[in-house]
């Protein structure tokens, strides 16, 4: 199978459509419409040959994107939600942890204490093993859902200030470590 060669010659900056080709790819037209126009307007103009202008023309930094407006209001409306889904995620994690701490307290006094005298007493310690299990699955997730939040904060301002562990958390989640393995 043999490439056919792409006409991309031709169409550039000294070309009479020119202006109207920048007119068009600034109001966000695609390559495709602007070859299309100018065909419409008498010109034997391909989309290749458009596109190959358009990038020659353009840095990257500088290229009009098609739908540029929305996207440039949806990064800042992440960048303004991010931070407030950060910060309730983060209470959520010390809320989840303090739980936590206080159901392996109460744990541990079931456990350093006699055996259970009765059925009640037996049922009681069986819904605080659920509890704490439950509730260390919830904080495994919450952790989780503020890596993620962080991640994507951090991919949509890469000058934003990372949050050191110890940030998120107590300083004792060590001991709470301890007693999840």
């Amino acid at each position: 199978m043999t490439r056919q060669k792409r006409k991309a010659s031709g169409f550039d900056q000294n070309h009479e459509f020119w202006p109207k080709a920048l007119d068009l790819w600034r109001r966000g037209y695609s390559n495709a419409q602007v070859a299309a126009q100018a065909q419409a307007d008498g010109h034997e103009l391909n989309e290749d040959q458009v596109r190959y202008a358009r990038n020659r023309y353009w840095t990257a930094d500088d290229l009009p994107a098609r739908g540029a407006r929305w996207l440039r209001q949806a990064v800042r409306q992440a960048i303004e939600g991010y931070p407030n889904a950060l910060e309730q995620q983060q209470a959520l994690f010390s809320e989840n942890y303090e739980v936590f701490i206080a159901l392996k307290q109460r744990l541990l006094g079931y456990l350093n204490g006699t055996l259970p005298a009765d059925a009640l007493e037996l049922a009681q310690l069986k819904v605080l093993l659920d509890s704490y299990a439950r509730q260390g699955r919830l904080l495994n997730e919450t952790n989780d859902t503020i890596t993620v939040l962080q991640a994507k904060l951090g991919r949509l301002m890469p000058e934003a200030q990372r949050l050191a562990p110890e940030d998120i958390a107590p300083a004792s989640i060590a001991e709470a470590e301890q007693w999840q393995g």
